[in-house]
């Protein structure tokens, strides 16, 4: 008789970020893959944003790792950091703004996108971010599923300098935010 044999368990994944240097750019070039520059279609433009927000004291530019492996970028900002109009002042103070993708493409649709927001998540609202925004396309269905799975409402529709988007905000349970 043969014995069924069980599956070798599951080892969980670390899913973490670091700070980005200037170091890391080559990374984050290798990460535009097909599935990101669908949505964010210049690659170079993009890194050279990246590169001018590494001086930013009101952006944070982090790498995305699984298992210590770069598999993405993330920026944290906060939206009344400067001066100038931005959509996204309506926000309580102390809240943060978060952008993100995932270039590597054995990462996509395997759940990493909602583990990463959990972790930054928590992170920020465990430094006392009274709230989290972020501002997918609308369009994109992978990236607000991931953001909804991760406890993130819509909050509608926007047009910004960046395009058409859809701002999600997830309050910290620590704070009642009126919507």
């Amino acid at each position: 008789m043969i014995q069924p044999q069980s599956a070798p368990a599951a080892v969980p994944i670390r899913h973490d970020f670091r700070v980005m240097t200037a170091a890391d750019l080559g990374a984050v070039r290798r990460l535009a893959t097909p599935h990101v520059t669908r949505w964010r279609p210049d690659p170079e433009c993009a890194l050279r944003s990246i590169r001018r927000h590494l001086g930013e004291p009101g952006i944070a530019c982090l790498i995305l790792t699984a298992n210590g492996r770069a598999t993405g970028y993330l920026q944290v900002y906060d939206p009344h950091h400067s001066d100038a109009e931005t959509p996204y002042r309506d926000q309580p103070r102390g809240a943060r703004g978060i952008d993100l993708f995932i270039g590597e493409a054995s990462c996509i649709g395997r759940g990493h996108g909602p583990r990463f927001i959990d972790r930054v998540r928590d992170h920020l609202f465990g430094a006392g971010a009274p709230c989290v925004v972020s501002d997918p396309n609308p369009l994109n269905a992978r990236s607000v599923a991931a953001f909804r799975s991760a406890g993130f409402r819509s909050m509608g529709e926007r047009d910004t300098a960046w395009g058409h988007v859809l701002l999600m905000r997830c309050a910290s349970p620590r704070q009642a935010i009126s919507p």
